[in-house]
């Protein structure tokens, strides 16, 4: 399982996460992964954590459904706040 060393926050989720995690041999790793990569990582270790993605949402912002989302017409962007 990985070890992941960080402080709750609310917010955009970072470009670039770093994970460091140990193989069975017990050997020490630590992969970097960037942009969509590292949001679905992060959201993933979130979830073996049992945090819910809304608990990480910015305060004052709500959710919307697929089908709201879809009739966009837009592809998911990073926002300029997330970091590099």
């Amino acid at each position: 399982m990985p070890v992941v060393l960080r402080h709750p926050r609310q917010g955009p989720r970072p470009r670039i996460w770093r994970v460091q995690h140990e193989y069975l041999s017990g050997k020490s790793r630590t992969t970097t992964h960037t942009d969509g990569l590292a949001r679905l990582v992060e959201y993933e270790i979130d979830h073996l954590d049992g945090v819910l993605y809304v608990a990480r949402m910015t305060p004052g912002t709500s959710t919307i459904s697929v089908a709201e989302y879809d009739g966009t017409e837009k592809d998911w962007q990073h926002s300029l706040r997330s970091g590099a």
